[in-house]
């Protein structure tokens, strides 16, 4: 078991974060939306954070779940809405590791120091009716990452 883990939905759909650069002013910005999306994270998250960042190694898993459309592709065409709820949401944008970046950069300095503690983890995106983000976090023990590792590598 982790030395101490949170584990929580946040009622808010990911917005993908990649950086743009400003090409004359030669630094890189986060447009308003993106910003605004992380912040929220962030202000929803700490209410489950613990009382100082861990330092160890760390295990985050994140599934977004993306909200369905009101109107739906032809390609669903007589599907149940029902039915789509909790489908694997693999076709276009938002990429997956965008929105996992975006998780990961908002709950940093909350949960951990540094996002190069994140270490292992899992990321998923699914269909559902309203958009949320589910989140594991752990703290782990050498051992604990060793073993991981293990079972990853073995089989």
């Amino acid at each position: 078991m982790p030395i101490e883990y949170r584990k929580f939905t946040l009622p808010i759909q990911v917005i993908p974060s990649h950086h743009s650069t400003d090409a004359q002013r030669r630094h890189h910005y986060m447009p308003k939306k993106k910003r605004l999306n992380a912040n929220a994270i962030r202000l929803l998250a700490r209410g489950y954070a613990p009382p100082e960042p861990w330092t160890g190694p760390i295990q985050l898993d994140v599934h977004c779940v993306r909200q369905l459309p009101k109107r739906l592709p032809k390609r669903w065409k007589g599907m149940d809405r029902a039915e789509l709820v909790g489908l694997p949401h693999f076709e276009g944008k938002p990429d997956i590791t965008n929105q996992l970046k975006q998780a990961e950069d908002a709950i940093k300095g909350l949960y951990y120091v540094d996002d190069d503690q994140v270490c292992c983890g899992t990321r998923s995106k699914s269909w559902g009716v309203e958009g949320c983000v589910h989140i594991f976090v752990a703290e782990l023990t050498p051992d604990e990452h060793r073993t991981l590792v293990r079972q990853w590598w073995s089989g």
